[in-house]
């Protein structure tokens, strides 16, 4: 992974239909989806900044729930999986 991107982790709780469906399309311009709830992907500073500003319109604070964990490279080297699909390579994952 690139020194200007860090991994991150999107996870969310949204009761609202309305809401979750806008929420995963926006995080889908942004990293690939990798359980229902779950996104995860390589961001500059400068997505990440947008990627909460995208939460930020979309979500009710007082109702929804939404989770941003940064990685460090110790960090994600640790990820384990077990079972599902496995992630898109993330060197290969364009961000339009």
């Amino acid at each position: 992974m690139r020194d200007d991107r860090f991994l991150y982790v999107v996870a969310y709780d949204v009761p609202d239909d309305r809401r979750r469906a806008r929420l995963a399309a926006s995080l889908q311009n942004f990293m690939p989806r990798v359980q229902y709830s779950l996104f995860e992907g390589p961001l500059t500073d400068v997505l990440i900044k947008r990627v909460r500003h995208r939460i930020d319109e979309i979500c009710d604070p007082h109702e929804d729930a939404v989770r941003i964990y940064r990685l460090c490279s110790q960090c994600e080297e640790m990820i384990e999986a077990i079972g599902g699909k496995p992630p898109p390579d993330r060197a290969s994952f364009v961000i339009i």
